[in-house]
């Protein structure tokens, strides 16, 4: 800014869009054309929910699927880990991946993602719940992100805590 500290933060709004304009003026006294951007303020991360399964005990299932939403920027995207009662999470086509302390590999799928939901279909996964000859416990973490960057669960480290769904697959 010029004279130096002549401008001040605004006190910055969820959701407010901004402009900001710019230029440039030499010793000569050439200024310019501005410069302008314009930009919302967005910090908060998208909610998700599992909606499919929705009992705590299923026979089968064939998809995962539930809401996403954000109300300032947008989606990007969903992801999901889906971890078996052994601890070894699902990796598109076995449960192999491990997560002790370190993951063997990164656990999160991506979903398809749709204007205010999301699904994951998998054929291979759905012949495993389906042919599964005990009752085994599974949990779905999501991780949604929006156009501002901002996610509700880390995908660079290992699913913890409570997962956004629990079910178990009982024949």
């Amino acid at each position: 800014s010029y004279p130096t500290g002549a401008d001040s933060l605004p006190n910055w709004q969820e959701g407010i869009q901004y402009e900001v304009r710019s230029r440039a003026k030499d010793n000569t006294g050439n200024t310019e054309t501005p410069l302008v951007k314009t930009f919302t303020y967005d910090t908060k991360a998208p909610t998700t929910t599992v909606v499919n399964p929705a009992a705590s005990y299923v026979v089968a299932v064939s998809s995962l699927y539930g809401g996403i939403s954000d109300v300032v920027s947008g989606l990007a995207r969903v992801q999901i880990a889906i971890k078996r009662q052994d601890n070894k999470f699902w990796d598109g086509g076995a449960f192999t991946i491990t997560c002790a302390p370190n993951c063997s590999s990164n656990p999160y799928l991506d979903a398809a993602l749709h204007f205010s939901s999301w699904s994951y279909t998998n054929t291979t996964l759905s012949s495993f719940f389906a042919n599964s000859l005990t009752a085994l416990t599974y949990t779905v973490y999501m991780a949604g992100s929006d156009v501002a960057g901002n996610i509700n669960r880390s995908t660079t480290t290992a699913p913890t805590g409570a997962g956004s769904a629990t079910f178990t697959v009982d024949h």
